[in-house]
């Protein structure tokens, strides 16, 4: 078709000339005059109605072969089909959606909508005209609009430059088209990640002006140069103050994480990076790095180093620290519980914490038996905590709690209770669920002596509560509270040796 429309004009001798189809799609032909391009400009002064004869100087030839190659990297311009009949179909569907009369210019902004609106997957129906009519009299205005930033040049060369910057991140799947030229779409068949995550970095919390900084290591290093720290963390080689700073960013996230779950234990966390599902974060006690559970074994490898120290992962309910239970406690008893009920039961009442703190620190001192002693300290903290959950299926038949902790269960109102209770922990049921009426004996003397130790521990928590003046000074009362005690735990010791 070409061929013979310049045959017509005279500029090519049909008879003696062939299409070379095995050369580059824009590099120029056997006849050194039927370049590709001259075809691709041929082919849209006609779709414009316009002159079939043109000159195209060297400059207009070189500007007009880096656009091709430009759209033709960036993936805008579909491939070109081997059937030489779907060709004909092609030029009459273009040719259906183009204007018969109007500049070349008009034209290639045309060009470039429909290009932009084909890639537009909730937008295929939409007509060309439908389209242009969006720029309205700005049409002749606008001579190269990307279709990726949306961004418009009236410059060729400035263009050109403009897609050099997106073919990298294009060519590699990382760039997420942005609106196109008419719509407000996005480009890309799947920018559900991409759109959702802000690619403006946050601001971070200073540990040494109390100051949230978005460049907060070009922050410390300008302004708290004379802190003693950051002094000595610039003495050293880069890596290594990479890292010191990397640790002072760490101390800021603890401390607003700290802050948020003073005010709402519930609070979503900050963390260096962002997650891409919402899954368990624990906090490394070595360098307060905040983590998911899955990656903290990964971490503790790079943590540790050379270093002999045990680093542990600590939940997010642990990170502001307990006063009625020592940091040891927490890191090797209550981060090991799994999370089901008789765990969150054992990590959350007090009672139990209690109890289970008082065992660790009289037995922490084996070294050589720690592992030991770990599941002896646990496994009596089970134990109660399985008795409370029996105490209270058994409480809530009859009567609502009254402290809605394991402590409830050495009310004097609720001994039978608790009675009820040990009896179904420890009978031993068949394969259908009911009741042999065997027992588990090393269970029931286990719990026996479980109990008897949180009833001590409760009793003196109540006596220190008085001073030894106040003992003194209202004798009486006193003797009456210390005689009330002892059948307390006279009655108790009754209870359980009746069970």
């Amino acid at each position: 078709f070409f061929l013979k429309e310049r045959s017509k004009l005279g500029l090519v001798d049909i008879a003696t000339t062939q299409w070379n189809i095995g050369s580059l799609l824009h590099s120029k032909q056997e006849d050194d005059i039927s370049c590709g391009l001259y075809v691709l400009k041929m082919a849209e002064n006609v779709l414009s109605g316009t002159t079939l004869e043109f000159d195209m100087s060297q400059k207009d030839l070189n500007d007009f072969r880096m656009y091709v190659g430009k759209c033709l990297l960036s993936g805008k311009v579909s491939s070109f089909q081997e059937d030489i009949t779907s060709i004909d179909s092609s030029m009459e569907q273009f040719g259906e959606m183009s204007t018969d009369t109007g500049s070349s210019e008009d034209v290639h902004i045309q060009t470039v909508i429909s290009v932009d609106k084909s890639i537009c997957d909730d937008d295929e129906q939409s007509t060309l005209e439908d389209n242009t009519s969006a720029l309205g009299d700005n049409v002749g205005n606008v001579r190269y609009p990307c279709a990726i930033c949306g961004n418009e040049f009236t410059d060729l060369q400035d263009f050109l430059d403009h897609m050099q910057k997106h073919l990298k991140e294009i060519k590699k799947g990382k760039k997420a088209a942005a609106s196109t030229t008419l719509c407000n779409k996005k480009n890309s068949k799947d920018t559900s990640t991409v759109n959702n995550q802000s690619n403006t970095k946050p601001a971070r919390y200073c540990i040494f002006c109390d100051k949230y900084c978005l460049q907060l290591s070009r922050h410390i290093q300008l302004v708290h140069k004379e802190e003693d720290r950051v002094k000595a963390a610039l003495k050293f080689s880069p890596r290594t103050k990479n890292k010191m700073f990397s640790q002072f960013k760490k101390e800021g996230i603890h401390l607003n994480n700290i802050e948020k779950l003073g005010k709402d234990s519930h609070a979503v966390l900050e963390r260096e990076r962002i997650s891409q599902k919402d899954s368990v974060q624990v906090m490394c006690d070595n360098c307060n790095a905040i983590l998911t559970k899955k990656a903290m074994s990964r971490h503790r490898a790079t943590c540790q180093g050379g270093s002999s120290k045990q680093i542990n992962a600590i939940p997010a309910q642990f990170f502001i620290k307990d006063n009625d239970v020592s940091e040891s406690f927490v890191k090797n008893i209550l981060t090991k519980f799994t999370k089901d009920d008789i765990g969150k039961i054992c990590k959350s009442d007090n009672l139990v914490k209690k109890v289970g703190s008082i065992l660790w620190a009289k037995n922490r001192t084996k070294v050589d038996q720690l592992s030991q002693v770990r599941k002896s300290v646990m496994n009596d903290m089970r134990r109660l905590a399985h008795a409370y959950n029996f105490f209270k299926e058994e409480v809530k038949k009859d009567h609502p709690l009254l402290l809605n902790t394991a402590a409830d269960m050495f009310n004097r109102i609720f001994f039978k209770d608790l009675q009820e209770a040990v009896c179904k922990y420890t009978e031993v049921g068949d394969q259908y669920g009911k009741t042999s009426f065997k027992l588990k004996h090393g269970l029931k003397y286990a719990l026996y002596y479980v109990l008897k130790k949180s009833a001590e521990i409760l009793r003196a928590e109540h006596l220190s509560k008085f001073s030894i003046r106040v003992w003194i000074q209202k004798s009486k009362e006193n003797l009456q509270k210390k005689s009330y005690l002892y059948k307390f735990y006279r009655d108790l010791k009754l209870c359980l040796d009746a069970v």
